[in-house]
C-alpha cells in the first residue's frame, strides 16, 4: 500500500514539474522573441536590446548575435540603439590588421548594403549604419562581418530591429 501511494505521489510531482517547465518555456519563448511580429523569409529572429548611449545590453540578449571570433580576437559589440529607426552604431575590436567586409542585409526586400570593405588596423572601430534605405518596418536586418586574416575567412553577425 505504501509503495502504491509513493508512486502516485511521485507521478503527481512529475506532472506538476512538467506543467511548470512547459509554462516557463512557453513564457520565455514568447516574451524573449520578436519573431511573432517579424515576418522574414531568412528566419532572422531575436535581437539584443540596447539604448542610444552605447552597446551595453539593457534587456533581452540574443545569444546567437554579436559573437566574438576567438581565433583572431575579433570582438563585435551589440548595435546601439537597438531597436532603431534611422541610425544605429556598431563597435568592434580587431586585434590584428585584417580585411573586413561589413554587409547589412534586409530579408524582406533582399536589399544588401556594404558598410565597410577595407583592411583595418588593430583597434576599436565604430561604424554608423544609416537605416533609412530599409523601408520595410518592423523587420530585422542582419549585419554580417566577413573577415580575412592570414588567408583564412571568418564570419559572425548580429541583428538590428527596425521600428
Amino acid at each position: 500500500m505504501k509503495l502504491k501511494l509513493l508512486q502516485e505521489e511521485l507521478t503527481s510531482k512529475h506532472k506538476l514539474v512538467f506543467i511548470i517547465s512547459f509554462l516557463l518555456s512557453f513564457l520565455a519563448f514568447y516574451t524573449c522573441s520578436d519573431s511573432d511580429i517579424i515576418d522574414n523569409p531568412f528566419g532572422y529572429f531575436g535581437f539584443t536590446h540596447t539604448l542610444e548611449g552605447g552597446p551595453d545590453p539593457v534587456g533581452f540578449i540574443d545569444p546567437d548575435d554579436w559573437k566574438p571570433i576567438d581565433e583572431i580576437s575579433f570582438i563585435p559589440a551589440p548595435a546601439y540603439p537597438n531597436p532603431a529607426d534611422s541610425l544605429s552604431h556598431i563597435q568592434f575590436t580587431i586585434s590584428y590588421p585584417s580585411g573586413i567586409h561589413i554587409l547589412v542585409h534586409d530579408p524582406k526586400s533582399n536589399k544588401r548594403v556594404t558598410l565597410v570593405q577595407d583592411t583595418l588596423l588593430a583597434a576599436t572601430h565604430i561604424a554608423i549604419i544609416d537605416l533609412k534605405p530599409f523601408k520595410e518596418r518592423p523587420t530585422l536586418v542582419r549585419v554580417f562581418f566577413y573577415l580575412t586574416y592570414e588567408n583564412k575567412n571568418y564570419t559572425t553577425y548580429g541583428d538590428i530591429k527596425l521600428e
